[in-house]
C-alpha cells in the first residue's frame, strides 16, 4: 500500500519532487552551507538527479518518496522518505533538510512529529535514519527528537549514526541502546538478542553508503 503523503502534514503542502525540480532542490541545498561543509562537498545539479532516482537494493522505487513541504510557493522542507526499509515495519529517512531561513524556529521538529504520527498510523513500527558523526547540530536535532543510536558505521573515515525512533515497545526492547558502539562482530554475539532476530536484523547500511557515495 502506497504512502498517502498529503496526509503527512496538516499544515503543509506536501509534493513528490522530480527531475523537473532538480534546479529549485540545487538552489535550496546550497544556502545551506554547514550540511555540506560536514559532508566536505558541495552539492550539483548531479547529486540531486541521483539523489531523486536512487533506492535501496530490493525496494521499488516507487517506495521512494522523495518530497517537499511547501507552504504556498515557498519549500519549507525535503525530505527522502522509504517505505518499508530495512525491514516491512519500519520507515527510512535518507535526507531531511529546512530552508535555511526558518531554521531555528521549531518547523523542523514539528514537521517531523507530524510525519512521525502518520507513519505510525499507517502500522510502522519505528523511523531509522543515518546521522553524521561530525556534524553536532545534526546529533543534537535528532536526539532531541527521540533519536536513539543503535549502531556506527565507518566508511573511508566518515562515521554514520544508525539511529532509530521506536513507537513499539516491544521492539525497542529488542533493539536497545546496549548496542550503541558495538561492532559487527560483537554485534552478532549479543547474548540479550535471540538469534533468529539477530539474523533476520538489517541496519540499512547499503542504502547509507550509496547515499554518502553519491554526495562524495
Amino acid at each position: 500500500m502506497m504512502l498517502e503523503i498529503s496526509k503527512i502534514s496538516r499544515k503543509y503542502d506536501i509534493r513528490r519532487l522530480n527531475d523537473s525540480d532538480a534546479d529549485i532542490i540545487l538552489s535550496f541545498c546550497r544556502k545551506n552551507t554547514q550540511f555540506y561543509e560536514y559532508c566536505e562537498a558541495e552539492p550539483t545539479r548531479e547529486q540531486v538527479i541521483k539523489d531523486l532516482h536512487i533506492a535501496p537494493p530490493g525496494i521499488s522505487i516507487t517506495d521512494k518518496y522523495y518530497i517537499g513541504f511547501y507552504e504556498e510557493e515557498t519549500l519549507i522542507a525535503i525530505m527522502d522518505l522509504i517505505d518499508g526499509y530495512p525491514e516491512p515495519e519500519i520507515a527510512f529517512i535518507g535526507f531531511f533538510m529546512m530552508n535555511k531561513d526558518l531554521q531555528g524556529q521549531g518547523i523542523g521538529t514539528a514537521i517531523i512529529r507530524e510525519t512521525e504520527a502518520y507513519l505510525k498510523a499507517t502500522g510502522k513500527t519505528s523511523i531509522r535514519l543515518a546521522i553524521d558523526k561530525g556534524n553536532p547540530q545534526s546529533t543534537y536535532f535528532w536526539k532531541k527528537n527521540g533519536f536513539s543510536v543503535i549502531k556506527e558505521v565507518d566508511r573511508n573515515g566518515w562515521t554514520a549514526l544508525v539511529s532509530e525512533n521506536y513507537y513499539d515497545n516491544q521492539r525497542e526492547g529488542l533493539v536497545s541502546m546496549k548496542l550503541y558502539h558495538y561492532s559487527v562482530d560483537s554485534y552478532q554475539g549479543a547474548k540479550h538478542l535471540t538469534n533468529d532476530y539477530k539474523n533476520n536484523y538489517q541496519f540499512a547500511e547499503p542504502y547509507i553508503l550509496a547515499l554518502r557515495e553519491s554526495r562524495e
